[in-house]
């Protein structure tokens, strides 16, 4: 009678497996007929192979002069400092670990004066370090924001570099030299525009010299915003 228990046990836990197999498959299946042209932009969202990106046909060819050039050069120029190389990537975790320092430096510039000095910040860094004395510490939840509205990443490796050293206990970063002047700049040289991404081409100068071309692309999302979702030679 027992072996018939378990019997019986193990098609029930079959059943309901099968049952949510099918529920997913179908679901799937309904996104993919309601998202229509919007299903690269939902595969987007799921991390999956991005390729078709790259395969849209151009639907306008925007010029380097305009606001949207502007802007997604802005993005770019998260990522300079001071040289006419930059790193390559293709998902979210390889931005973060190839340029969480030039974040975190662009961080300090733009808000120095709320970094610097912020007793509240500071006091909660000295009741974790109590033998540490800092005058500038960086929230890592500035750092992560960063990184989601301009890099759609969704979570953030926290972690020391040579520039900025991170305060596990307390959450934030203190840098270790003052911020570097940035003494390289975005130079745009075309752009194109899909139904779902922006592709830019640009390079790097520091006034002497140039840099090869690269090409960012970014997706768009349904806000009208847009985020860097790859960097390639």
């Amino acid at each position: 009678m027992d072996h018939y228990g378990q019997y019986r046990r193990r098609r029930r836990r079959v059943r309901r497996g099968s049952m949510l197999l099918m529920l997913l498959l179908s679901a799937l299946f309904l996104v993919s007929c309601v998202a229509g042209s919007n299903m690269l932009w939902v595969r987007g969202v799921l991390g999956l192979d991005l390729t078709e990106y790259r395969a849209e046909a151009v639907t306008e060819e925007p010029a380097t002069e305009s606001a949207i050039c502007a802007e997604l050069c802005a993005t770019v120029d998260l990522l300079v400092m001071d040289r006419l190389e930059l790193t390559p990537f293709t998902k979210g975790s390889e931005a973060v670990a190839a340029y969480r320092e030039e974040i975190l430096n662009h961080l300090l510039q733009e808000r120095y004066s709320i970094y610097t000095g912020n007793a509240e910040a500071l006091a909660r860094v000295e009741e974790s370090y109590p033998r540490m004395t800092l005058s500038t510490v960086i929230p890592e939840t500035d750092l992560e924001e960063v990184f989601s509205r301009y890099f759609g990443v969704q979570s953030v490796h926290h972690t020391s570099g040579e520039l900025f050293t991170y305060l596990k206990r307390s959450g934030h970063y203190s840098p270790s030299v003052k911020s570097w002047e940035k003494s390289v700049t975005v130079v745009p040289q075309s752009l194109v525009e899909t139904a779902h991404t922006y592709r830019l081409t640009f390079c790097l100068t520091d006034g002497e010299a140039t840099s090869q071309s690269y090409e960012a692309l970014f997706v768009k999302r349904d806000d009208g915003s847009c985020y860097l979702r790859s960097l390639t030679v």
